[in-house]
């Protein structure tokens, strides 16, 4: 009896130990960064959010997480014919797939007609604002790896038939914002030209957007010596699944750039990148980026004039007027195209008027918050009313009115988000704004329908 009772303690100290080592040795050991992503960081202070903020630190940087990590894919993948990570989706071929991209193959959790409404509304506002400024506005979406190669795809992932956020947008859109449908672009060759282990396209994919963005503008684009290819690509989805693996993937390599970059130059992620060419007349570009844009970047500095990359949010559209470009593009993924109603873009909202026709709402049907800055405030809320799918937001300011960015400042952890309810604006201004002023009005009306 005393033995097994000993036996109990050694095993339950066993396993104590076992769980303290991670966490005891974090101070002395760094796993390997695999993913695409900023990992968690130690939370400053306690908040409602402490013990959430702490367990993601924790998740993210336990000693020796990238060992465990690899070998625990190795395992599921060799015993149990399965991806390590619920992250990733292993397919067919040793292919492999961003998970996120499955509800879009298969349609679920798409958005509302009043969400789709509002970010196509701050396409409109962003596209009226280019055009003010003398510079051409086009959106593009960079398909999902999962929705132009779903063959890769285990047989139980089907693409569903029902419309997702990208054909739901792209339909609200097409008369109003001028807009490139990669998609269709990509399915209309045989060639692959996406990696087998990264969610992103390769550099021929990134040069068959440019050509086609060039084309789109009606400027030539520049023609390159066929590529040299070499396995010595780190897929960001393998990284995920195996840390310390060694299997490279496919890489397209070109040469004959002539661009140089005009500001220092770090890596492809640096928030703003900034380019010229003296080789070509083709203008100026003016890019808001995500990741897809790291590999677009030599091609789209070595076709424009001079080029800028911009990867920050909020969108800066006011560099709009601190610079002319010729040629202003938005691309983001069709994963993350309800982030678009997360954050509104930096704009110095103008003075306009509001329709007769709209009505003003009482107090206590919105909430808002002024933040102030250098010679700007900033107002964001939400309205407590369900609105309809067209619903425009204005507020008017001091007798001044101005249309809101129909967003929800998602950032500020503010307000309870509530399909497409989100108000957003920068006003400039050099004093105070008397706050019992501030006065919302909507067009549009409301509605009960989701």
């Amino acid at each position: 009896m005393q033995f097994t009772k000993v036996l109990k303690i050694l095993y339950i100290s066993g396993v104590i130990a076992a769980l303290s080592i991670p966490v005891g040795f974090m101070k002395y050991y760094k796993p390997v960064n695999a993913e695409n992503r900023e990992l968690s960081e130690l939370p400053e202070k306690i908040s409602e959010s402490f013990g959430k903020e702490l367990d993601s630190y924790l998740e993210d940087n336990f000693a020796f997480r990238d060992r465990l990590v690899t070998a625990d894919s190795i395992i599921k993948a060799k015993v149990f014919k399965m991806s390590g990570s619920e992250k990733v989706v292993s397919g067919k071929d040793g292919w492999l797939f961003f998970a996120e991209d499955i509800d879009d193959l298969t349609s679920k959790n798409t958005m509302s007609k009043r969400e789709i409404g509002c970010i196509k509304r701050e396409l409109e506002l962003i596209n009226e604002y280019a055009a003010k400024h003398n510079s051409r506005f086009l959106f593009i979406i960079a398909p999902n790896k999962a929705s132009l190669y779903d063959r890769f795809l285990p047989y139980y992932y089907v693409k569903s038939g029902i419309p997702n956020n990208k054909s739901l947008l792209e339909n609200s859109i097409l008369s109003s914002v001028e807009y490139m449908d990669l998609s269709a672009l990509f399915e209309s060759g045989n060639e692959v030209l996406y990696h087998r282990l990264d969610s992103h396209w390769n550099n021929k994919g990134a040069l068959f957007v440019i050509k086609a963005l060039t084309d789109k503008f009606g400027l030539p684009s520049k023609d390159y010596e066929t590529p040299t290819i070499t396995s010595d690509w780190n897929g960001d989805l393998y990284k995920m699944l195996y840390p310390l693996g060694e299997e490279k993937d496919e890489q397209y390599n070109y040469s004959g750039f002539e661009y140089s970059y005009t500001k220092r130059f770090k890596s492809v992620d640096d928030m703003v990148i900034s380019t010229k060419n003296e080789h070509t007349n083709n203008g100026s570009l003016l890019m808001f980026r995500d990741s897809f844009g790291r590999s677009i970047l030599p091609f789209a500095a070595d076709n424009f004039s001079e080029a800028e990359l911009r990867r920050a949010v909020p969108y800066d559209l006011d560099r709009l007027t601190q610079k002319h470009f010729d040629y202003t593009v938005l691309e983001i993924v069709e994963r993350n195209l309800d982030e678009l109603l997360a954050q509104a873009p930096h704009l110095t909202a103008e003075e306009t008027s509001i329709p007769n026709s709209n009505a003003q709402l009482d107090k206590e049907d919105y909430d808002f918050t002024v933040e102030y800055s250098e010679n700007e405030c900033h107002i964001y809320g939400v309205i407590n009313k369900t609105l309809s799918e067209n619903t425009r937001i204005y507020v008017k300011v001091n007798g001044k009115a101005y249309e809101a960015f129909p967003c929800y400042e998602k950032e500020k952890k503010k307000y309870d988000y509530s399909d497409g309810n989100g108000f957003s604006l920068y006003i400039s201004t050099t004093a105070s704004i008397n706050e019992t002023e501030i006065y919302i009005y909507i067009g549009g009306g409301l509605t009960n329908e989701t």
